[in-house]
């Protein structure tokens, strides 16, 4: 299953680990419609340790994100 998200928060502790908070996109496009009306709702929380990881990830921007089966 493909979903399409946004991250809407991003937050730093003392230590640099940073916190991303996204959920799925609603609007924008008749792509992010079409997601919206056909993928699961739901919020996905994200910490990551590494700095240059941290980097490969925007504040406000959309992601796919799939689920497959490991």
């Amino acid at each position: 299953m493909r979903a399409k998200f946004i991250v809407y928060s991003e937050t730093r502790d003392a230590y640099g680990t940073v916190n991303y908070k996204a959920r799925p996109v609603s609007t924008g496009s008749p792509e992010n419609e079409e997601f919206f009306r056909t993928t699961p709702n739901g919020e996905i929380s994200v910490t990551v340790k590494r700095i240059e990881t941290a980097a490969s990830l925007d504040l406000g921007a959309e992601y796919y994100v799939d689920f497959t089966r490991a």
